[in-house]
């Protein structure tokens, strides 16, 4: 006759124990897995060569132009009363006084008035010479539609002028001619100067100084985010099967205690 074999309680409860744990394991599984984290079916050996980078790249430059590219400066949040902040842009045109100033005076494309970049310079002003005035100073000839601007709308666009022409190598100085004659243009708080411009007299409007300035916002719809829902999903089915594990567990105790 077989004698009947009887198992302890502590020894049930420990049994139920390591159950439940594995069943918690199997569940942890379960989320890693739905978060997208990688598993390797078999090991596989290093590449001691491969090269992992301790910080994340760097974003490019908005200042890093292609090679052939030259700067033009236009006016980005231009309101009625002429408030404003220059932007550049890339033109891909030889690097002469006359061909950065001609792609000036043509204004914004229309993928840039899209994105609110205007200029404060008429639409009629016209080129009529260029000149080398010093090493380091260029005269620039004008006929007399830039005079009939005035207050912040001509401070923009006279700094237009001196950030696109002085983007050149080599030039530090712009004079502003009005049909062959001197005159005076405002400086950045509106003091009248008669003296060839640069940068510093219009450092307030110095790009590099300035927040990235917003575009527009896109009339697309939200897109439903797929990781957070499965995440989420994954998340519940981990809770619910922790919780039958803990009913398993709590079942197997009680009917060991009934037993003993």
């Amino acid at each position: 006759m077989t004698a009947r074999r009887t198992v302890s309680a502590p020894r049930r409860r420990a049994d139920v124990t390591r159950l439940a744990a594995r069943i918690v394991i199997v569940a942890v599984a379960t989320v890693l897995s739905a978060c997208g984290i990688p598993t390797d079916r078999s090991p596989r050996p290093f590449d001691r060569t491969q090269t992992i980078p301790l910080q994340p790249p760097r974003p490019a430059s908005r200042d890093v132009l292609p090679a052939s590219g030259q700067r033009i400066f236009f006016i980005a949040g231009l309101g009625a009363n002429g408030a404003g902040r220059l932007v550049q842009v890339v033109r891909d045109v030889h690097a002469t006084a006359r061909e950065v100033l001609g792609e000036l005076f043509k204004g914004p494309t229309d993928l840039e008035r899209g994105r609110r970049v205007q200029t404060a310079i008429p639409t009629d002003t016209t080129l009529l010479d260029v000149k080398s005035e010093a090493a380091d100073t260029i005269a620039v000839y004008l006929d007399n539609a830039l005079s009939g601007t005035a207050g912040e709308r001509q401070i923009l666009a006279v700094a237009q002028i001196v950030y696109t022409v002085t983007a050149l190598e080599g030039i530090r100085k712009v004079r502003i001619l009005v049909n062959n004659a001197r005159r005076e243009w405002p400086t950045e708080d509106g003091t009248p100067r008669s003296e060839p411009l640069t940068r510093f007299t219009y450092a307030r409007f110095d790009p590099s100084t300035q927040p990235e300035f917003p575009p527009s916002p896109s009339p697309t719809e939200p897109a439903t985010s797929t990781t957070s829902i499965s995440t989420t999903t994954a998340r519940s089915t981990t809770e619910t099967t922790i919780a039958s594990a803990a009913t398993v567990r709590s079942t197997t105790e009680t009917t060991i205690e009934r037993t003993s």
